[in-house]
Formats: structure tokens, sequence, C-alpha cells
């Protein structure tokens, strides 16, 4: 963090994907940077964060799992670590319950060491990916005199205007989501809206 308020730091442009969006806007507002480049950008919201949940539920279940009977839309909204305390001691109760049943394991599941080493990394896995989900959605999309220009797939809805920018553009590309971030008009768009700006 040091880093990112660093007055001697000159940042040309930001560039973050998907519900990362939010983390990029803050990131351009402490460097005072004036370009944000989306892909795909959207908001983080409690829909999205609980349909990843689920789905890290269910890659180590064998059966569709609903959300634990703690989730609340409100958990997301407090400044607090208490969504990810809890997140973290139900997926370890989750994980540990499955490798040790052999479900998830390769190797020996009496050997408690080894049970709790997969453990320990698969959950880890899960909150990081989840606390990332959370501090997007907990952004407060500072309001900054820089310009939003969202590169999008053929499906992904356009945001008129961004939460905070003095100026938002969308263009489209013709690709599916996947395959937006290598595909070469990507990559042209993305250098001539970089030109553009110097």
């Amino acid at each position: 963090m040091s880093r990112i308020t660093d007055p001697d730091l000159r940042v040309h442009a930001i560039l973050a994907y998907c519900m990362a969006a939010p983390l990029g806007q803050e990131a351009a507002v402490s460097t005072r940077c004036a370009r944000l480049l989306l892909f795909d950008g959207e908001p983080s919201t409690p829909q999205a964060i609980g349909t990843e949940f689920r789905s890290m539920v269910e890659s180590v279940e064998t059966a569709a799992a609903p959300l634990p009977p703690w989730w609340k839309a409100e958990l997301l909204d407090e400044r607090s670590d208490t969504f990810l305390k809890l997140s973290e001691q139900y997926l370890t109760a989750l994980v540990r319950r499955n490798v040790a049943s052999d479900s998830l394991w390769d190797g020996d599941a009496s050997n408690e060491d080894e049970i709790e080493e997969a453990t320990v990394s698969l959950v880890n896995t899960f909150l990081d990916w989840t606390a990332y989900l959370v501090a997007a959605y907990r952004s407060d999309f500072p309001a900054w005199e820089g310009k939003v220009t969202n590169f999008l797939s053929r499906s992904q809805a356009i945001i008129g205007s961004w939460p905070g920018a003095a100026l938002t553009e969308s263009v489209r590309v013709d690709s599916d989501r996947t395959g937006l971030l290598s595909d070469e008009s990507t990559r042209r768009l993305v250098l001539e809206a970089l030109e553009a700006s110097r």
C-alpha cells in the first residue's frame, strides 16, 4: 500500500477485469490516475458473491448445496471480518469432511497431517477468492476526475455511467467473456485507448 500512495508514483492507466473494477477505481483514486480501463467491468453484488460461494461449495460436495443459514446480505455490508470468519469456519468443516471421506483425495485418507494440509490449502484458495469479492463489494466507488473505458464482450451488459467516474465509455468487442482478454481486437483497442490518452 505504501507504494501505491507514493507521491512520486506516476500511473498512466489502471486495468481491471470483471468484479475487480471497483478495486481498480480505488487504485486509480489512490494513484491520481485519470484512466481506468475495464474488461467486462461490473460491480460485485451480494447475488454474485452468493453464486460464487455456492460454486465453491458444490465443487467439493457431491450434491447441490444451499447457502449456509448464517448467510445474510447485511453481513456483507458490515465493515468487519465477521463474514469472512464465518466463511472460513464453514468452508473448513466442509472441506475437511469431504477430504476425510476420500471424495477429494487421491492419497491415504487416514493420514491426518495430509488431510489437514489439503484442507488448509483448498480453504485458503476459497477464502482468497471470497475476500476479493467482498472487498470489491465494499468499495465506495469514490468520485474522481477520471475516465472509465469498459471493454465489453458480446453479452456483457452496458453500464452507461460508471459510479464516481467523470466520463464513461463502452467499447464492444466481438468475443465471448472467456476470450475477451486474449482477443487481438481487445489488444488493439486498448493500445489505441492508451495512445489517445497520452
